[in-house]
């Protein structure tokens, strides 16, 4: 399993811009997709059984901004797994050159990561029961309009596929905040496929909301904010051996009723 990236994208401009992406983002499709018998590969490689994944609703798709049949590449070129024979990890180059090969792939794995940045699509799927995709905000009425959507990309946020987004709406602002799941975070601009960073972070205290301020005690009793002094996480037994921290408050607990008269 990937580690996640959680992502809120606002896309803010003139309303027939804000309309037509809101509009493209959510068009219906399908995708070729090979299905798990192993084995099911014909004489060229290619995957004998391939189903179709439908999208009646998709509400965000990297797809619908740019996908493999923009370029002419069949379903069944797509739905082929990738050629990893060629890489050598003993070479010092490696990554670099696993990332070129890549771009001269048609499998679905390499021309995703290629050309979106991540391997998966964000698109809700019509059998998909618990999506992680949604539409938060649309204003589409007087001078100012905007779209706000979130959802989770694999490894990275994906920054690829927004820069040609970008370019679809050449007069819109793009703004991403993202936070991958173990903590390390930022925060751009994008216009024209130009991309502005606004702000990157290696770690966040969820207390104070202070950047970069965490950090993991030698005497292995936890994670603990320079600024506030709150544990991300925290062993109690261990840190009443620790000289650092063992004079540390216990974390605060509310009962229900403190919680509703707002003691939190």
């Amino acid at each position: 399993m990937p580690n996640w990236v959680y992502n809120t994208l606002t896309i803010q401009g003139p309303k027939s811009e804000v309309d037509m992406i809101k509009d493209r983002l959510n068009k219906p499709f399908t995708l070729a997709q090979e299905t798990h018998g192993m084995g099911d590969i014909n004489a060229n490689g290619f995957p004998t059984k391939i189903k179709e994944v439908t999208y009646s609703n998709p509400v965000f798709s990297f797809f619908n901004i740019h996908s493999y049949k923009d370029e002419g590449i069949t379903d069944e070129e797509y739905a082929c797994q990738p050629d990893r024979g060629g890489i050598n990890l003993e070479d010092p180059d490696w990554f670099r050159k696993s990332v070129e090969f890549a771009k001269t792939q048609k499998d679905w794995y390499s021309w995703n990561n290629s050309n979106w940045g991540t391997k998966w699509d964000v698109a809700v799927s019509d059998d998909e029961k618990y999506p992680n995709t949604e539409l938060l905000e649309y204003k589409s009425e007087g001078d100012d309009n905007w779209v706000v959507y979130k959802y989770e990309t694999a490894w990275s946020p994906a920054v690829t596929i927004l820069t040609k987004l970008s370019n679809l709406v050449p007069n819109c602002l793009l703004t991403l905040e993202f936070e991958e799941e173990t903590g390390w975070g930022g925060e751009y601009e994008i216009v024209r496929g130009e991309v502005k960073e606004l702000a990157e972070w290696e770690n966040r205290c969820y207390a104070c909301q202070s950047f970069d301020c965490v950090a993991y005690c030698e005497n292995d009793c936890g994670e603990f904010c320079s600024e506030c002094g709150e544990g991300s996480w925290r062993d109690e037994e261990a840190m009443k051996e620790c000289e650092d921290h063992k004079n540390t408050p216990p974390v605060k607990t509310y009962t229900q009723e403190e919680a509703l008269n707002g003691a939190l």
